[in-house]
């Protein structure tokens, strides 16, 4: 069992998918009213995180902006 375990786990690879991987709080959400499917969301352990698509890809928009 514990080699079966082993081998799903090796099979996974960690990836971004949004504010999630930056700590899971959303602080904030922002809706284009012009555009519904484009959202805004700041979480709290900084950055702030844009999708055009309701959420399915998210792009990172404050990375090179210095916080804390």
């Amino acid at each position: 069992m514990q080699e079966l375990y082993e081998s799903a786990v090796r099979s996974m690879e960690l990836r971004a998918i949004g504010p999630s991987a930056m700590g899971g709080r959303i602080s904030d959400i922002k809706v284009d009213p012009s555009h519904p499917s484009n959202w805004y969301v700041a979480v709290g352990s900084g950055g702030v995180w844009k999708t055009t698509n309701s959420g399915t890809t998210w792009t990172p928009i404050f990375d090179q902006q210095a916080s804390y």
